[in-house]
């Protein structure tokens, strides 16, 4: 074995290791490239925080949509007395911010729902009948015949009380109405107020007495 060799080279001590020499061109690369890793790395972070989210959420108690709150009134009145329907719906805004009242009329019925079935579905589950009575409500065979039926079958089974609200004049009395407690006071049709906003405050305080009385 030749000897003079391994004399000749310089014994490398333990453990060392060879460094990579960097070269510029490897330099160039490496600034170039740092921001997209960086960016990766920034990417990665904000995916693991909304994973994590995510889990906590999922471990957290299920999501449930606040019930609904206070009486749950359905209204029965003829379309052509709508505009009175707008004006009681905004007159019962702050019983709805006082939790007292929910109220529920054939405009919110859903497309493709079944008309029928949602209106004596939802006067079977009302606590409160608001009936708006006029003569187009007594001339209409739907609103007379089925809806106000089927509120006063609600009412002798004790599971709705129902209210009469007199909007115009009409023979309302000969009716089977004629036996009911109505609103505004003295029966005094919401039309022949001098100040609409009046009649309809009546009929709010008469709703807030009622509703605090069951409570």
């Amino acid at each position: 074995m030749d000897t003079t060799d391994g004399a000749a080279r310089q014994r490398r001590p333990a453990g060392a290791r060879s460094q990579a020499r960097v070269t510029p061109a490897a330099m160039a690369v490496h600034l170039v490239e740092a921001p997209d890793r960086l960016e990766n790395l920034l990417s990665r972070a904000v995916r693991n925080l909304k994973q994590r989210a995510e889990a906590e959420l999922q471990q957290a108690k299920p999501y449930q949509p606040a019930a609904e709150v206070g009486m749950k009134a359905v209204v029965s009145y003829s379309h052509k007395d709508e505009r009175y329907l707008r004006e009681l719906d905004v007159a019962v805004s702050q019983l709805r911010r006082n939790g007292l009242i929910s109220v529920w009329y054939d405009r919110k019925i859903l497309p493709g729902e079944e008309w029928d079935l949602e209106i004596d579905g939802c006067l079977s589950n009302a606590d409160l009948v608001l009936l708006l009575v006029s003569p187009d409500f007594l001339a209409s065979d739907y609103a007379y015949s089925r809806e106000m039926s089927l509120a006063l079958q609600q009412r002798e089974s004790g599971m709705a009380i129902v209210i009469p609200i007199i909007l115009r004049a009409s023979d309302w009395t000969n009716s089977p109405l004629g036996s009911l407690q109505v609103l505004p006071s003295n029966a005094r049709p919401v039309l022949s107020w001098a100040n609409r906003d009046e009649a309809w405050l009546d009929v709010i305080r008469g709703l807030r007495r009622l509703i605090t009385r069951q409570q």
